[in-house]
């Protein structure tokens, strides 16, 4: 497949937020609509390529995704566990991962093209190797797939289904693996883009219709799209500088959503990243720091996958 060559590619506000940690957009063809989370503050918005807020969920806890369900309703990820939203209010949890609640909490959740959830978690002081992968079925199961993440952070499958991306964001890298779409089993980890020191580290990330993968870069105000061999092939600039995620919507799919955050980073983090304290500094203070943006980058995304349960 013939990728589309290098270009640099502006975007618009669609909603100046504000959020502290905007993350996890994911279009819901069913509905029309983007949702994403403010992952610190809990609160869940679900909007329109037009920028109007349609709903607005108040969890009042830190919330890591939001997952759209088959037959209406959502899945959040929330702390250690995932809890379906019934359409009419009710609420359930399915499942609930094997980690210290005082410690580790889920960071990013995605469906797979089958519908199966899969949840990289972080642990709060950051220990090399101390976050996870995990595989969630719609029954409830859970099974512990990937071991010795620091931060597991964007995911995403090739537009064949062969293949897995996973961010593992302090190590500046992204991985890829062979993926079985009948068992959902993970094989030939390897890496396909490393930041050097000084690039920034992987954040959220997507995958287009022409197999490229899409993802957030905190602190450079942009999203740069990768080759699935490594090469750059497109930045994607935002008029704040934390950039957190990316995910593709609108109802031919042509549409970039990408999210931003407000709020410090750890010192640890900004010494991972590889950028200047005061760089880290600036970035919070920014005007649009916490908003929604939007840009029409040429290429098209692919369907997500809603929950089956």
């Amino acid at each position: 497949m013939t990728m589309t060559l290098f270009a640099t590619h502006e975007t618009e506000l669609l909603l100046d937020w504000k959020a502290a940690i905007a993350e996890a957009p994911i279009w819901d063809a069913a509905r029309g609509s983007f949702w994403c989370v403010d992952n610190v503050v809990g609160d869940v918005i679900e909007i329109g390529v037009d920028g109007k807020v349609r709903q607005t969920i108040r969890r009042d806890r830190p919330v890591a995704a939001v997952l759209p369900r088959r037959a209406g309703g959502l899945l959040l990820a929330e702390g250690l566990a995932f809890t379906l939203l019934d359409a009419d209010g009710g609420e359930r949890v399915l499942a609930t991962l094997d980690a210290n609640p005082a410690t580790t909490r889920i960071n990013e959740a995605k469906c797979d093209p089958q519908g199966r959830v899969w949840a990289g978690t972080v642990a709060a002081a950051l220990p090399v190797g101390g976050a996870a992968l995990y595989r969630v079925d719609a029954a409830g199961r859970v099974d512990r797939m990937v071991d010795g993440l620091t931060i597991g952070n964007g995911m995403g499958w090739s537009p064949d289904g062969g293949i897995f991306y996973l961010a593992d964001s302090p190590t500046a890298r992204i991985d890829a693996f062979d993926f079985d779409d009948a068992t959902g089993a993970l094989g030939g980890r390897r890496t396909v883009v490393h930041f050097d020191v000084g690039e920034g580290w992987p954040d959220g990330l997507c995958v287009d219709a022409e197999g490229a993968i899409w993802v957030a870069v905190p602190l450079t105000s942009e999203v740069r799209r990768y080759s699935p061999e490594g090469g750059l092939l497109a930045r994607m600039r935002i008029d704040a500088p934390f950039a957190t995620s990316c995910a593709f919507g609108g109802e031919d799919h042509s549409a970039l959503l990408v999210t931003s955050g407000s709020v410090p980073l750890p010192p640890q983090m900004i010494a991972a990243i590889g950028f200047p304290p005061p760089m880290a500094e600036a970035a919070v203070r920014a005007e649009r720091a916490g908003g929604l943006f939007l840009g029409r980058p040429g290429v098209r995304g692919m369907p997500s996958a809603p929950f089956p349960g």
